[in-house]
């Protein structure tokens, strides 16, 4: 650590950039924001790439210095040029949203494409939808798959909820319930909550998996705990037929009245039917 300390002050940029994330983080050291800020300016006006990144989030979410996008553009765009793809797919972000920077979504599809050239996962999966829906870029199927698969591939849990998508509508895919259902056990056990609904009717079904009501009810559970309503709904009539899960008109009614509150309709008219 004294070593590293000793490097920053002679003015090492890598050691400057170590020593910050440190402070940042609190790694080995208590955790000291500003000293952490003052490091990252330091390596990032030397040119490190990896430093300027870093500052431009502080500097995004206020992280040890005010707020300031416009100032979080500035050296995001320095490490977006530098090549570093999480800095370019920040950079489409803000293009895109007109943070820090007047809105262009030319200029944005331009850094989102750079970004997924470089093997940020968000930024392929983002791409190939645009690629599937022809949004601010013409419509590439090839493509849009093409980047997708990567991206699931790689462990993106969206795009391996989007490649189970394309394999269980059977549009541009030819329809294969088992590499459906295999896309959304990946997505589904990262968490994905509409990969977590999908298995659960496939499960309930038996389409491309053994059928098994209980796990299909756990996954329901797992998905209408992250506000999922059709997740929400479908655990109540669950717990209304007993299917899976033991008769609970109670447990039904507080998940069909969750899911009416987020507007499923179905929701809504099944609890006014109970009550």
């Amino acid at each position: 650590m004294q070593t590293l300390r000793n490097k920053a002050d002679k003015g090492d940029r890598e050691a400057q950039y170590q020593l910050g994330r440190r402070f940042l983080h609190g790694i080995d050291v208590n955790p000291d924001l500003k000293r952490a800020v003052g490091l990252l300016k330091k390596a990032a006006a030397a040119g490190h790439t990896s430093a300027q990144y870093d500052l431009s989030v502080c500097y995004y979410q206020g992280i040890g210095v005010r707020k300031n996008l416009k100032t979080a553009v500035e050296w995001v765009s320095r490490a977006a040029k530098r090549g570093d793809p999480d800095a370019q797919y920040n950079l489409w972000l803000a293009y895109a949203q007109g943070d820090g920077v007047k809105a262009d979504m030319k200029k944005a599809v331009a850094w989102l494409k750079k970004s997924a050239e470089n093997g940020c996962l968000e930024a392929m999966t983002e791409l190939g939808l645009r690629y599937l829906n022809g949004d601010n870029v013409r419509a590439n199927n090839k493509k849009a798959i093409e980047l997708l698969e990567a991206a699931a591939d790689a462990g993106d849990d969206d795009a391996q909820f989007l490649m189970g998508g394309l394999y269980d509508e059977g549009e541009l895919l030819k329809r294969d319930a088992k590499k459906a259902a295999g896309w959304y056990q990946l997505s589904a056990a990262s968490g994905n909550p509409a990969a977590q609904y999908n298995l659960g009717l496939m499960l309930q079904d038996g389409d491309g998996v053994k059928k098994s009501a209980r796990k299909a009810v756990n996954l329901f559970k797992k998905a209408a705990e992250q506000d999922v309503p059709q997740a929400q709904r479908m655990l109540a009539n669950c717990f209304i037929s007993g299917t899976g899960v033991r008769r609970d008109l109670q447990s039904a009614l507080y998940w069909l009245t969750r899911a009416a509150e987020l507007g499923d309709e179905e929701a809504i008219n099944l609890l006014s039917e109970l009550k």
